[in-house]
């Protein structure tokens, strides 16, 4: 999905006159890349040594922006120590990566534009539009490097952030891998015994917009997020034991709090939710 909506972005940027080759694993999505004319060429790679000696293979210089689940993309990046094309990726972890690639041409970065669909045929039009990409050079990342790898990004319209690895995957087990996890609780716990009788008997799902909103998330790819838990588990548990205990601080002072309290706290939470997500501040 990643990959050929990055692929449909080039496609539809004047500041991108290059040519566009995919590397897919399966035939099914070669077939709907090639029918649909996102990449100049497509190659099916059913290994990573595979895709390997495609990229050695060309001659020209390119970008080598790796879509892979992020194991996959560490195992497939420590495998270009030798490569001479600078390589970005779109992983949503940092520290795995950024170790991988301690001997090759690298800058990392993380387009904050995901969802929970897969495959090309998931493809978005305008997915990076206005979105943030946070960009995270390794040690040796060379200055004209960031700055080309930056300029590709801001070229299909996204937002530029730079922080190093180890702060990237705190901050985002915060706001986007402990979430996922909760989401996930959720949904299990939404259907506990009482609710699946009612869901059993009525003709359309019970589900309001909220809880729908809440659980959406847990429908995520699993391959995705198993990967994600092995690489940044450390940080999500932090994170997990830190809602744990606030939830538990919540519930403490549940019957002792005052209607007032309670107006107070509500606020609040709207306040910083409009913080969080870039809403007006209330008037």
């Amino acid at each position: 999905m990643m990959g050929a909506s990055l692929a449909d972005a080039l496609r539809k940027t004047d500041q991108f006159d290059g040519r566009i080759l995919g590397a897919v694993r399966s035939k099914a999505s070669a077939d709907f890349i090639a029918s649909h004319n996102i990449c100049d060429e497509i190659h099916i790679v059913p290994s990573h040594q595979a895709a390997l000696q495609k990229l050695e293979e060309l001659s020209e210089p390119a970008l080598v922006v790796i879509g892979l689940p992020v194991r996959s993309a560490v195992e497939f990046t420590s495998g270009l120590a030798n490569l001479r094309h600078l390589v970005t990726d779109m992983s949503s972890t940092r520290r795995a990566i950024g170790n991988a690639a301690a001997n090759v041409r690298f800058v990392g970065s993380h387009p904050i534009c995901g969802s929970e669909d897969t495959g090309p045929q998931a493809l978005r039009p305008g997915l990076f539009e206005k979105r943030l990409c946070i960009i995270t050079p390794v040690a040796h990342s060379k200055s004209q490097d960031i700055a080309d790898v930056e300029t590709f990004w801001r070229a299909i319209g996204m937002n530029i952030m730079t922080m190093n690895a180890e702060e990237h995957d705190t901050i985002l087990a915060y706001l986007s891998h402990a979430p996922h996890f909760i989401s996930g609780l959720m949904a299990m716990w939404g259907l506990s015994v009482p609710v699946q009788n009612a869901v059993s008997k009525s003709p359309v799902p019970l589900t309001g917009g909220g809880y729908r909103d809440m659980v959406r998330i847990a429908g995520s790819n699993p391959e995705m997020w198993i990967d994600i838990l092995k690489t940044n588990g450390d940080q999500i548990k932090t994170v997990m034991q830190e809602f744990h205990s606030e939830l538990g601080a919540l519930l403490a002072g549940w019957d002792s709090r005052s209607e007032s309290d309670w107006m107070h706290w509500l606020k609040e939470a709207r306040k910083r939710r409009n913080k969080l997500s870039g809403y007006p501040e209330d008037q």
